[in-house]
């Protein structure tokens, strides 16, 4: 994410950098299970890829992941 996030304040992280750190949490703290809530409600494809990505590496790292939405991203 770059050493530059560290002095930045939350506010001026750009939506990516924002939904990154949120997923990065989750990683770090590595519990058992993660249930992730309208992840696909943005229109911005980047952030939806985004949140793909992070969700898949959260499985592979072992983290059982329940993703509650109304529809998938069309992949």
């Amino acid at each position: 994410m770059g050493e530059d996030l560290i002095h930045k304040k939350v506010s001026e992280l750009t939506m990516i950098e924002a939904q990154k750190l949120l997923y990065l949490r989750w990683l770090l703290y590595s519990p058992e299970i993660v249930v992730c809530v309208e992840p696909f409600k943005s229109v911005d494809v980047y952030l939806e890829k985004n949140a793909v990505e992070m969700i898949m590496e959260m499985s592979r790292k072992g983290i059982a992941v329940i993703v509650l939405t109304q529809g998938l991203p069309q992949k």
